[in-house]
């Protein structure tokens, strides 16, 4: 599903170069459930980011299903996102001013063609919130919501666009340890239906429920 090889990425702050990532390479095999784990700083959002098309590295090889994506343009990585990956964030990034349902539709309104297909967005929409137990807050914006609400809502946006892949950067940082339980529990659903499922996290309860670690250390794979 994923191959990275000898990936490098150094970020200019001010006259300092950051070197976030220091040659790392490695496999993920589809339909795994990983934990990427490392202290602050350690290069690991910066890995996520590279995984999820959202930056491109200076360096090295990315290989997504077969697909060199390591040198696409901007254009195309957006396309390759919007098909392939869906995202779930620790701070939820969902529009303020819009709807549950309108925040979960938004990536489908965004493919080719997607205007004129916008009552056919909609429905699938309220189903994927409905699986996620929100068929009663559709109409919520997220100053309506809990945490664990928004969370959700984010969940059902990544699942909307039915991805290969579910990239999750501390999706339950913001949370109480119960609700981070019953989040983990979405995730878990959605690897056990075949999907690839990362986790970027610093807690150790949530990383012991991923069945597999990778551990980065100063820019590279310490194991």
């Amino acid at each position: 599903m994923i191959s990275l090889t000898e990936i490098t990425k150094t970020y200019q702050l001010g006259s300092q170069e950051v070197r976030a990532l220091r040659g790392v390479s490695l496999e993920i095999q589809t339909g795994e459930m990983v934990a990427v784990v490392g202290h602050s700083g350690s290069g690991k959002s910066t890995l996520m980011h590279i995984l999820g098309c959202l930056d491109s590295p200076d360096s090295g090889s990315y290989r997504l299903e077969g697909q060199d994506v390591s040198g696409l343009s901007k254009n195309r990585l957006a396309e390759v996102r919007n098909r392939r990956i869906g995202f779930v964030f620790q701070s939820f990034n969902l529009l303020p001013r819009l709807t549950a349902l309108e925040n979960v539709e938004l990536p489908l309104l965004y493919r080719p063609g997607g205007a004129e297909s916008n009552a056919a967005a909609r429905g699938h929409a309220r189903q994927v919130l409905e699986r996620v137990g929100l068929a009663q807050r559709l109409d919520h914006r997220p100053n309506q919501l809990s945490g664990g609400q928004n969370q959700r809502v984010a969940i059902a946006r990544a699942m909307v666009t039915d991805p290969a892949i579910v990239l999750a950067d501390e999706p339950t940082g913001n949370l109480d340890s119960a609700t981070g339980v019953e989040i983990m529990k979405l995730l878990l659903d959605l690897n056990a239906e075949g999907r690839t499922v990362l986790i970027v996290t610093h807690e150790p309860d949530i990383a012991a429920m991923c069945r597999r670690h990778i551990r980065i250390h100063d820019g590279r794979v310490a194991s």
